[in-house]
């Protein structure tokens, strides 16, 4: 599942915009009080979070914390299984966040960031040709062939007989 949120303070509402061929894997939750900003080609591997606000102050916990600002992921971002991104956060194009960081300041443009706080380790070849996600989409048809032959593939032994098998003689790794 994912989840998608967006708050009404009375004063304003929250709002995510989600650019084109975005890739938001399962278990992602997305929570705006002002403003989040997905841009095209981004993936979202399993398990992130991202949120513009603080939510709660210290102290009174029924008040909107005042502390919230806008998040860009710019297009073609890559945020690793479990990250996190808080608020005021913008991430540059191309970079990619290793898995479990916690992206609290900016990440510039066409690196790879990791850790907690997350932090650029290196910097990507801007020699080599980047293929985006959008690539997938220039020939539907094609596409729809190779996701029948991997449906296939990864269903080859979901059989009747195969699952009679499994009921009467089961093996190891069944």
């Amino acid at each position: 599942m994912v989840r998608l949120s967006t708050w009404d303070t009375g004063t304003r509402q929250g709002r995510i915009e989600i650019g084109d061929n975005v890739l938001i894997s399962p278990s992602n939750q997305i929570v705006s009080s002002v403003g989040i900003t997905i841009g095209s080609n981004t993936m979202l591997a399993s398990g992130c979070y991202i949120s513009d606000s603080d939510w709660h102050d210290t102290y009174d916990r029924t008040a909107e914390h005042e502390k919230y600002a806008p998040v860009v992921l710019k297009d073609n971002v890559w945020l690793g299984v479990r990250t996190i991104v808080g608020k005021g956060v913008t991430i540059g194009e191309n970079s990619i966040i290793g898995a479990g960081s916690v992206v609290m300041t900016d990440i510039p443009a066409n690196v790879i960031a990791v850790g907690n706080p997350a932090k650029p380790v290196r910097e990507l070849d801007m020699t080599r040709e980047f293929r985006k996600r959008e690539e997938l989409f220039h020939n539907p048809e094609k596409l729809a062939r190779d996701m029948d032959q991997l449906q296939r593939y990864l269903l080859r032994e979901n059989t009747f007989l195969n699952w009679l098998r499994i009921l009467v003689a089961p093996r190891r790794g069944d």
